[in-house]
């Protein structure tokens, strides 16, 4: 899909739904973009992934673009909790952005992480990595 069709159909959901600034969209339709590939890399007929995978990949691409702003970035797209992703891939969804299953559900995306401190862990891992660089 062309980007000018991408961000046509970001702005008709911005018609009805400014919750989310269209960063938002493009980044979560990034996020499942690279979902999908580390899952066909194991399986190259597996095309679907769960809510819990996804948030997992989101979480990893927020980290690698953002580093230690990610939790702030997310907060000023006003995602200040990960199970919001719902909605945003929902409305993606609603203008044809994105496929959902009949297993697929907002109950998937409730367990994510704590935008505030769910990416303490990667921080941690980085400062390690930094530390042990002589």
């Amino acid at each position: 899909m062309s980007c000018a069709v991408v961000t046509h159909r970001i702005s008709q959901i911005l018609e009805w739904d400014r919750r989310f600034p269209h960063p938002a969209y493009e980044f979560a339709l990034d996020a499942l973009d690279e979902a999908v590939a580390v899952a066909r890399s194991a399986d190259p007929n597996h095309g679907h992934i769960s809510g819990e995978d996804l948030l997992h990949t989101v979480k990893l691409v927020a980290f690698e673009r953002f580093g230690p702003l990610a939790s702030f970035v997310l907060r000023q797209w006003g995602i200040p909790e990960s199970r919001l992703f719902w909605d945003v891939y929902r409305n993606l969804f609603s203008v044809g952005l994105v496929r959902f299953s009949e297993g697929d559900m907002s109950a998937s995306f409730e367990g994510g992480f704590d935008v505030n401190t769910g990416f303490d862990d990667l921080q941690g891992k980085m400062m390690a990595e930094l530390g042990s660089i002589k």
